[in-house]
């Protein structure tokens, strides 16, 4: 039960639509079946674990995110709110949970 109920956060979480940044552009926007099955392949990040390493990187919380593909990498976009209260865009590796620069 707890393992679908991840499964549902991170698709729910991942499939919500950003606007896609500037640095993303040619990045596929990846559906939320094919989410699940990354993450039960275990070749992604959970949302659990996402969130524990949002608030490491940043301080902040998580507000949205999408998961993007190019090629063969991952990348999850985050709108995370700061704790200085400023809402800014990370991209994160989905497979390593480090921070990535667009």
């Amino acid at each position: 039960m707890k393992r679908t109920t991840l499964l549902l956060l991170t698709c729910l979480f991942a499939g919500r639509a950003l606007a896609i940044g500037a640095g993303a552009e040619g990045m596929t926007q990846l559906s939320l079946e094919r989410c699940r099955q990354l993450v039960e392949a275990g070749a992604i990040l959970s949302m659990m674990e996402l969130m524990a390493r949002v608030e490491a990187l940043s301080g902040g919380q998580l507000l949205d995110s999408v998961l993007l593909q190019s090629d063969d990498d991952y990348i999850y976009e985050l709108e995370v709110a700061g704790i200085d209260g400023v809402v800014r865009m990370l991209y994160v590796d989905a497979r390593t949970g480090v921070l990535v620069d667009f």
